[in-house]
C-alpha cells in the first residue's frame, strides 16, 4: 500500500488547453467532495432541463458532473489559460474550477480522473487486480 503525500501538488494539462495545478486529496476532502456532490444531486442542483430523474444514464451523468465539480472546487489550487469573457486572466477560486468542470465536461472528466488517480492509488491499483478491496 502506498500512501499519498497530500502536499505533493502535480500539474495536469486538460483537453482544452486549460494547464491546472491539482493538489491529491486525502480520505477526508475525497469523503467531503464525495458527499457535497450528493448533496447537491438531492437538492436537484446540477440537473439540465430535459433530463430525467428517473433515468439511470442521466443520474450517472448527472452525478460524475457533479463530482467532477466538486473535486475541482477541492484539488484545483493554480492554473494558466483561463480567461473571462473580456479576454483578462480568471483568478483560480474554488468556484471557478467548479465553474470550469461544468462548463467544460471534458476538463472536468480529466481532473476527477486525475484526482482520483492520485488521491487513491491503492484502491485504482486493487481495481486493476479485481479486487478493489484489497489494497494493493
Amino acid at each position: 500500500m502506498r500512501l499519498i503525500d497530500s502536499a505533493a501538488t502535480f500539474e495536469k494539462t486538460l483537453p482544452s488547453g486549460v494547464v491546472v495545478t491539482l493538489r491529491p486529496l486525502d480520505g477526508p476532502l475525497f469523503h467531503a467532495a464525495q458527499m457535497a456532490a450528493a448533496t447537491r444531486a438531492q437538492a436537484s442542483e446540477g440537473w439540465p432541463e430535459g433530463l430525467d430523474r428517473e433515468n439511470d444514464a442521466h443520474r450517472l451523468g448527472v452525478g460524475l458532473s457533479l463530482m467532477a465539480q466538486e473535486m475541482a472546487r477541492l484539488a484545483v489550487i493554480a492554473w494558466s489559460g483561463v480567461e473571462d469573457v473580456g479576454g483578462d486572466p480568471l483568478d483560480c477560486s474554488p468556484d471557478n474550477a467548479a465553474m470550469l468542470a461544468r462548463a467544460m465536461p471534458h476538463d472536468g472528466e480529466a481532473i476527477r480522473d486525475a484526482v482520483t488517480r492520485r488521491s487513491a492509488p491503492a484502491l485504482v491499483e486493487g481495481q486493476k487486480e479485481g479486487n478493489a478491496s484489497a489494497p494493493g
